[in-house]
């Protein structure tokens, strides 16, 4: 799409040093209809953008605002909850909000305000429990939100594979900075999502290696998400 505005401005340049009067005339009056265009097309990533300005974690990293050793702790509850959730087969997705709020997705689910454990994730993803459909939100070191519903991705090349789950982490990760873990019940993998993009069946070192690399970027050589094999080669 961008080629694409980038070539019309290039045949409007030229209509206009040329000069061919009515083509220049015609492209006048596309352009308005293209500034708008622009605005329907990139709506989501507009929106982020706006988000982002407008909250202060722009102008404060999260690791100067939080304290570390309480990020550390929950990196550790996460990685933890989601080994034990893929030994046993437990589904789960659970959502760790970081500076853009989620408090529109939050409403769509039952309000929480538990200090998160990896027992009491454990006890809101069992399959008998009738909160264990949806998504779970933390925000800080708080679970303030069950059965919460997530807009799913419509990224068509994401592996036909991945159900329900695995596009509502791509998908609030589109428009948020959340960091998404997801366990398939199927097959009992773990998948990390961030910034639009999921990375499957992680191994434990490599689910702590990857909220490392997001939470403490300025502390590690990329915020990517690699594979395990990268991981390992990386050690």
């Amino acid at each position: 799409m961008l080629l694409g505005i980038m070539l019309f401005f290039l045949l409007f340049a030229a209509a206009v040093i040329l000069p061919l009067p009515s083509l220049s005339f015609i492209f006048s009056k596309l352009v308005t209809i293209l500034a708008v265009a622009v605005l329907i097309i990139f709506q989501p990533e507009i929106r982020r953008l706006f988000e982002r300005a407008g909250h202060r974690g722009w102008f404060l990293p999260l690791v100067g605002r939080a304290n570390k050793g309480e990020l550390e702790r929950m990196i550790e509850i996460l990685v933890q909850a989601s080994e034990r959730f893929a030994r046993v087969r437990i589904g789960a997705i659970i959502v760790w909000e970081q500076d853009i709020g989620l408090n529109d997705y939050l409403d769509t689910g039952v309000e929480l305000n538990i200090e998160t454990s990896v027992d009491f994730l454990e006890t809101l993803f069992f399959p008998n429990n009738p909160m264990h459909d949806g998504a779970v939100i933390i925000r800080g070191s708080k679970i303030i939100g069950a059965r919460c519903y997530l807009p799913l991705t419509d990224n068509p090349m994401l592996p036909s594979h991945f159900g329900t789950r695995h596009r509502a982490a791509v998908g609030i990760t589109e428009v948020s900075d959340a960091i998404v873990i997801v366990v398939s019940e199927e097959r009992g993998e773990t998948s990390v999502a961030h910034s639009g993009k999921i990375a499957e069946n992680l191994k434990p070192v490599t689910v702590r290696h990857q909220l490392h690399s997001i939470v403490f970027p300025r502390t590690t050589t990329s915020s990517k998400l690699p594979s395990d094999e990268e991981s390992q080669h990386a050690t």
